[in-house]
């Protein structure tokens, strides 16, 4: 079994060849019985993906039946759930599904929540997958508490951090994507970025340096507009490690925010990165 596990490895080293990796993250608003979803939007988001050039896509939101579903989408026969649910809390509502295999998964549990938030079992998903011309690569997937203020997100960032030193393999390629229910603006931003200095945001990245970008695209709202003129939000990411220094931030974009009758098909767009091996 390792002689065919390092033969894969050799196969998929980056050394053989430059490749594009991309990766998809998407809060989907799959909510739990007895909420409502709007289960008629997930066959579409299934038809989207199953056409669209993405190798990894992590979903938050996956609690119903019919967003559960989202797994099988055909052209991706890896997935990996999140946190399972228990007799009295639903799931962590966290799915990754991807192209390529899946070598390993480790799972976090949150032990802060807030609100509604703790009928979940929150937390955060990490895989590892085996990426043409990349190699392995760790994706950590992540949902914190929507509802409260600041220090249940702060308590959930710390455990996050500490699972990723504790489970990255240092010098793997790391991309860590979710709806991190904070703007660039909060403090918790800075935590993440600056104090725990792990990995950069890919969308900023883009825009820093691509300075001709027209502003819908440099504020990459991932929340609409409100009817009401409130401006919208950017609170899903894609994050990549600092040391995945083989790894370049070449797109980020903000995905499927009118692909139902000029509609989003969820109260939240997908945001997509794509990364190049070259130098």
């Amino acid at each position: 079994m390792k002689k065919i596990l390092l033969a894969a490895l050799m196969l998929f080293s980056c050394d053989a060849f430059s490749a594009e990796f991309r990766a998809l993250s998407y809060n989907i608003w799959g909510r739990p019985w007895p909420l409502p979803s709007k289960p008629k939007r997930f066959p579409k988001i299934k038809k989207y993906l199953s056409t669209h050039n993405v190798d990894v896509v992590g979903f938050q939101e996956s609690f119903s039946r019919k967003a559960k579903r989202l797994k099988d989408i055909p052209g991706f026969p890896y997935y990996a759930r999140g946190n399972a649910g228990s007799l009295l809390r639903t799931s962590s509502g966290i799915l990754t599904i991807s192209k390529h295999p899946i070598v390993r998964v480790e799972r976090l549990r949150y032990s802060d929540c807030a609100g509604t938030d703790c009928l979940a079992r929150k937390g955060a998903l990490l895989t590892t997958h085996l990426i043409p011309g990349v190699g392995l690569v760790d994706v950590v997937n992540t949902h914190l508490n929507a509802a409260g203020g600041d220090e249940t997100r702060e308590a959930q960032l710390w455990q996050l951090i500490l699972f990723i030193n504790d489970q990255h393999v240092s010098g793997r390629p790391l991309i860590v994507m979710g709806d991190f229910n904070f703007p660039p603006t909060s403090k918790l931003y800075d935590l993440w970025i600056r104090t725990a200095n792990i990995v950069y945001d890919t969308h900023q990245k883009y825009v820093d340096d691509n300075p001709e970008l027209p502003q819908s695209v440099r504020q990459g709202w991932t929340k609409p507009k409100k009817k009401n003129g409130k401006p919208g939000k950017r609170i899903d990411y894609i994050f990549s490690g600092l040391d995945s220094t083989h790894l370049k931030t070449i797109t980020s974009k903000v995905m499927f925010s009118n692909h139902h009758n000029g509609r989003a098909l969820s109260d939240h767009f997908a945001v997509e990165a794509i990364f190049s091996t070259e130098d």
